[in-house]
């Protein structure tokens, strides 16, 4: 991790990120939600998250359907 982040100063479980991002979510957007966020944390590497969390976010600003 130190190599990728050399200033992060620890790495929180996947589990328990998935866990805060959903809930502050509405309940009927979880699925959607979840389904993005995991195509990010499964990236083959770092550059790849990147562009994945730059498309879950479109740029800043996450996309939730009505």
């Amino acid at each position: 991790m130190t190599e990728i982040y050399p200033h992060a100063k620890y790495q929180p479980c996947v589990v328990h990120v998935m866990r805060n991002i959903l809930a502050k979510v509405r309940v009927q957007h979880r699925n959607i939600i979840a389904t993005e966020i995991k195509e990010v944390f499964h990236a083959k590497d770092k550059q790849e998250a990147e562009q994945l969390f730059m498309k879950f976010t479109q740029n800043g600003k996450i996309s939730i359907p009505t």
